[in-house]
């Protein structure tokens, strides 16, 4: 489950295809959704409410390739983050966090 507080959630394929093409570009390395909750029972799902992309591009580019419908409630460079979860990060590209509250 992502992006469940926003006053009308999207279909998880409308959001999957969204992140897609964010990744697609050419100045996006990568894009993962951080599981932030996992209740462990049956007919469970695990729960985010961050994003991180790895990107050359800023929080204003981000946030227009999110649409006012999507925007964050948080986006920020987290450099620290990348290095303690050990993602790739190329020369030019930081790692910015999507918080959803």
């Amino acid at each position: 489950s992502i992006w469940c507080n926003l006053n009308s959630q999207p279909p998880l394929d409308k959001i999957y295809d969204l992140l897609k093409s964010i990744r697609l570009r050419p100045d996006v390395h990568d894009v993962r959704i951080l599981v932030t909750q996992f209740d462990d029972g049956d007919g469970e799902w695990p729960f985010s409410d961050t994003i991180l992309f790895v990107t050359s591009s800023d929080e204003e580019a981000i946030s227009d390739w999110l649409g006012k419908d999507y925007a964050p409630d948080s986006l920020a460079a987290d450099r620290a983050l990348a290095k303690s979860l050990a993602i790739e990060m190329p020369l030019g590209m930081d790692l910015f966090v999507g918080w959803w509250d």
